[in-house]
Formats: structure tokens, sequence, C-alpha cells
């Protein structure tokens, strides 16, 4: 930062004595604390408000594993000397001590459950084209061809760990492991008919029980 940017900041500050909080002035971040930006070589960069106080204050920035945490609970305040460094379990400990921990009866989800997206009114049920299944996923590792192959290896005879080394598969441990695709429903939708014998995957690998 140049010399510009630093009285530009501190221009966004109403300052008063040590004991008063130095409230930020300018624009907030979704958290309720004051944000700052800067630009260099084309580059625009956001800082924290009062993580920019203590840096200024000290002449280094606070270690990135560290937060910068107001003595005086007032997110806007950028008054360094109600700043100390601590880690999140320090900031969880000292909202403890001071009765800001939200637990409880006092909990969001309690006093207004109707905020909460549940059952009938969950995004999954309410939006199903956002949610990314089977291959769409970015986190799948199989594609649609692969589950196919690799329930018929099953039935043949052939280890699901032999089938993922031989193809370079590391996935045995992973949520998407061939034993879990094999064994559970999880995937029977995706691929509900076998693409050679046409039949359901769920009447082969499935049965259902006889009725009594």
């Amino acid at each position: 930062m140049n010399e510009k940017d630093i009285t530009r900041f501190w221009s966004k500050i109403k300052r008063g004595t040590v004991e008063e909080c130095w409230e930020w002035q300018a624009s907030t971040a979704g958290g309720g604390y004051g944000q700052f930006f800067t630009q260099a070589n084309g580059i625009r960069k956001r800082h924290t408000a009062h993580r920019l106080a203590w840096e200024l204050q000290h002449g280094e920035p606070p270690p990135s594993r560290l937060l910068a945490c107001h003595k005086c609970d007032n997110r806007l305040c950028c008054n360094p000397s109600h700043l100390f460094l601590g880690t999140y379990a320090d900031n969880a400990y000292d909202a403890m001590a001071k009765g800001r921990w939200v637990k409880g009866d006092r909990c969001g989800c309690i006093i207004h459950p109707e905020s909460r997206a549940t059952g009938e009114r969950h995004g999954s049920v309410t939006h199903p084209e956002s949610v990314l299944r089977g291959s769409e996923s970015a986190a799948s590792k199989l594609v649609e061809e692969d589950i196919v192959e690799m329930r018929m290896a099953r039935a043949d005879g052939e280890t699901l760990h032999d089938w993922s080394e031989i193809r370079g598969m590391r996935i045995c441990c992973s949520q998407d492991s061939p034993q879990k695709i094999v064994e559970t429903r999880c995937l029977v939708r995706i691929v509900p008919r076998c693409l050679i014998c046409d039949h359901e995957f769920w009447d082969v690998y499935f049965p259902k029980r006889p009725a009594p």
C-alpha cells in the first residue's frame, strides 16, 4: 500500500480516544466487517478493515492462521488497541466467556424455525435441476459406462479391486467405491437397464424378496 491508500483508509474511520471504538464508515462485507479496496498493477485487492488497521499499527500483517479479534465485540471497530490476535478457538472461547455464544433455546433454528429450508422447502426439492448427479457432478470419478462394465465384471466373478487397479482407478476408499456402487442402490437409477441384455439392474443385482 502507498501513502495515498493509507490516507484514504484512515479517512474512512471515525477516530476518537483510545478507549472509544473507531468505527468503519464505508462499505462492509457480508459478515458485517468493514472492507477496503486497493489496486496495484491492475489487480484489485480487498482488505478486511480491522485487520488492515492492525497491520498499519504494527508494521506487518497478522499471520494468516490467526484472527484479529475484537475486545469490544464491535465488528466495525478499527481501533488497534481494541484488537488482539487469536486462533479460531480463542475467538470462540472469548465469545463464550462474554455470553455471546448462541446455543440451546437461543439458537436461530429454534427462535426462527421458518428460516430453515427443510423438507419440501429444501433446495434439492424445489429446484431438483440444480442438483448434479452421476457423471455431471464435479466430484464424480466414474461415468455411466464404467458402472455398467463394473457390474458386469462383478457378475463374471472379477473382484472390484482388480477391476479398479487394472484401469488405474484409485477409488476403493472413497464415497464412489466400487463395492458401494455394486452393492447399494445409489446409482441404480443412472443406468436402470443393462445395455447388453436389457435386463433391469434392480432385478439382476438386487432381487426383491418374495412376498410372504
